[in-house]
């Protein structure tokens, strides 16, 4: 080796160690938030527990169910983890749920004012789409096997006040999908997408 190579060694070496350090300390820094915050479940089914307490996500107060992974009896450290990130979602979310509220509405309604005309509900557009859902249930899937997160949302509308809509969050982004069968009759968000719902 000679006196080049043997200077670019060492100078590589501290900007390598560096990163690592700080990688482990980000690391530390979500297992330490993570651990500081005590969930409390009950049972919900099966393979599902429940939140006992209801979480906060954009100002609503939701409860939360946890597909548990094979041969747990209690949620994982990453399922954790996105029920700790759950308030913690940037504001876009919302303008992308709302985005997905206003396309369910009008494929089930049709043209704007139908149901205004029929049975004496508000006119609902986009402008207004938030003022007529609201999301009370949250589902965390299995996750083993995928390196993206997934979360269900269910939610009450008043265009749809039987059957309610499901959303799929990916990676903090709201993912159109098609079907009968929402995401939240699958254990895993793979079982869904591979059906071919997802747009």
């Amino acid at each position: 080796m000679n006196q080049v190579e043997s200077n670019s060694i060492r100078r590589w070496r501290p900007r390598f160690s560096l990163k690592l350090l700080l990688l482990v300390v980000s690391l530390a820094s979500v297992a330490l938030a993570v651990n500081s915050v005590c969930y409390h479940f009950e049972n919900f089914g099966s393979e599902k527990v429940k939140m006992t307490e209801k979480v906060k996500f954009f100002g609503s107060s939701c409860d939360v169910c946890v597909t548990l992974e094979e041969g747990r009896t209690s949620p994982s450290i990453r399922q954790r983890l996105l029920i700790y990130r759950l308030q913690r979602y940037a504001p876009e979310l919302m303008e992308k749920i709302c985005d997905a509220a206003e396309r369910h509405r009008f494929e089930y309604e049709g043209p704007v004012g139908f149901l205004h005309e029929e049975y004496g509900l508000p006119i609902m557009n986009r402008k207004n789409i938030r003022e007529h859902f609201s999301y009370g249930l949250i589902l965390i899937p299995r996750l083993t096997g995928s390196s993206d997160d997934y979360i269900v949302l269910g939610c009450d509308c008043e265009w749809d006040i039987e059957h309610g809509m499901e959303m799929l969050i990916k990676n903090g982004t709201e993912v159109p999908w098609q079907g009968v069968a929402g995401p939240w009759h699958y254990k895993t968000p793979h079982e869904f997408m591979k059906e071919g719902n997802a747009q």
